[in-house]
């Protein structure tokens, strides 16, 4: 074999480990991956029937209160799924904003309901006299 065949040989040797490398690298990388997907909540994968907006509020308010395993990367929020599972009750989510309360509207005035002293009374009242 000639030098240069002998230098190609051992390139070739060196990237077929990298690539042995490279692949076992990618296949542990897909296996903690699989656990990681199997064990947390993320923003862009929240729990069922909880939206993405309502899991981000439920996780910033678990990170305040110091839950284990809640945290951020980035943008997207990580919780482990047994937060969720286990108090399901408790962290349901609802609507935030607050009720407003209608005054009770005055019951409708019919024509046969009317008399001359309520038509000028109210009348009256309009322009502001007593």
């Amino acid at each position: 074999m000639s030098r240069t065949g002998h230098v190609h040989a051992q390139a070739l040797r060196a990237i077929a480990e990298g690539l042995q490398q490279a692949a076992a690298g990618l296949a542990r990388l897909a296996s903690e991956a699989e656990t990681d997907v199997a064990d947390v909540y993320t923003s862009a994968h929240p729990p069922p029937e909880m939206s993405r907006r309502q899991f981000a509020r439920k996780c910033r308010d678990l990170a305040l209160r110091g839950e284990a395993g809640v945290h951020r990367n980035g943008r997207i929020w990580v919780a482990p799924r047994v937060l969720f599972d286990e108090r399901a009750p408790m962290l349901t989510v609802h609507a935030t904003r607050p009720t407003v309360q209608t005054a009770a509207k005055p019951a409708a005035m019919t024509s046969r309901s009317w008399s001359a002293a309520d038509a000028l009374h109210w009348a009256g009242a309009r322009r502001g006299e007593p």
